[in-house]
C-alpha cells in the first residue's frame, strides 16, 4: 500500500517537474512584465500620496 502512493506521488511529481520545464519558458516573460507593472504602480502611488 505505501510503496503503491509512493510510486504514484513520485509519477505525479515527476509530471509536474516536466510541466514547469515546459512553461518556463513561456511564463517567464510575462513575470517578468507583471514584476515590472507592479514596480511603475508603486511609484504612481507613491507619487499620489
Amino acid at each position: 500500500m505505501f510503496s503503491f502512493d509512493n510510486q504514484v506521488s513520485f509519477h505525479t511529481i515527476r509530471r509536474i517537474q516536466i510541466f514547469q520545464c515546459l512553461f518556463r519558458p513561456l511564463i517567464a516573460p510575462f513575470q517578468i512584465v507583471a514584476v515590472q507593472h507592479v514596480e511603475s504602480l508603486k511609484g504612481i502611488l507613491r507619487f499620489f500620496r
